[in-house]
């Protein structure tokens, strides 16, 4: 007689789901173009957790998605996600986040974040500028208040740049306003020490 063990390298087998405890997002009403923090506490006493899948939706439309890897049997996350500013997206748009927490044995379990709201940021007119310090005027369009365009622009085929909101009184980037350079390959908000974005045009 061949006895068969139900121990693996996770432990006893048990059917189980995750649970979600607490799961919450703050600030609820915040600016696209900007980060949000997910916070949540996550257990499975019966076996091993291994990921936590994020999505976060707004009118429908995907914004977007992340895997945060999990272990153990309990998980308190803290997790700053960026939520880009998409085209066409509206003001004080309903935002919900979709969670799907799994265990090793591919035991899984939903939980949605609702009650967010999304704000465009309105601005009458913005500034590049490039990392070599020149300064060119960006001017809301009549026709869309959320595109805005530069007349006279003298640039170089490749150049480094950050759109500023405000600038000092010796054409510096004031800090105070909104700033966007690149943020995981896309515009975004970023401080002081952020990223630069780039136009990379080939020889």
């Amino acid at each position: 007689i061949l006895l068969a063990s139900c121990d693996d390298e996770y432990g006893p087998r048990k059917e189980s789901t995750p649970v979600f405890v607490t799961a919450a997002v703050s600030p609820a009403t915040f600016t696209f173009g900007d980060s949000v923090t997910l916070t949540t506490t996550i257990n499975d006493p019966a076996t091993m957790l291994a990921s936590l899948y994020y999505e976060v939706i707004s009118e429908g439309i995907s914004i977007t998605t992340g895997e945060i890897p999990l272990s153990g049997d309990t998980a308190q996350i803290t997790k700053a996600i960026f939520i880009p500013l998409l085209s066409n997206q509206s003001d004080n748009a309903s935002v919900q986040v979709h969670l799907i927490a799994r265990n090793v044995l591919k035991g899984a379990a939903a939980y949605q974040i609702e009650g967010l709201t999304g704000k465009r940021p309105v601005y009458e007119r913005l500034y590049l500028v490039t990392d070599n310090g020149a300064v060119a005027l960006l001017n809301v369009l009549s026709a869309d208040k959320n595109k805005f365009a530069g007349t006279s622009l003298t640039l170089d085929p490749s150049f480094r740049f950050r759109i500023a909101e405000k600038l000092t009184a010796d054409n510096r980037i004031d800090y105070s306003g909104d700033v966007y350079g690149n943020v995981n390959g896309r515009i975004g908000m970023i401080d002081m020490n952020g990223e630069s974005a780039f136009i990379y045009t080939p020889n």
